[in-house]
């Protein structure tokens, strides 16, 4: 896989929520028809035909990175 894209997805401040808030864009991805795992740490991994989209914690935030097959 090639990384081509990297973004904040959303700001996070509280570390306690930050569980909740990856289960609820596993929920929401889920629900809009996506094949979707969990990775190491609670990253949210979307299935694309041609790449894959991994929602994962960092400091502060969730970061959006964008992978190609």
């Amino acid at each position: 896989m090639k990384k081509v894209h990297e973004s904040i997805c959303k700001a996070v401040n509280d570390v306690i929520t930050m569980p909740r808030e990856l289960n609820d864009l596993a929920r929401e991805k889920t629900a809009e028809g996506y094949q979707v795992e969990r990775g190491v740490a609670g990253t949210v991994i979307v299935k694309l035909d041609d790449g894959e989209i991994h929602f994962v914690p960092a400091a502060g935030c969730i970061k959006m990175i964008a992978f190609a097959y």
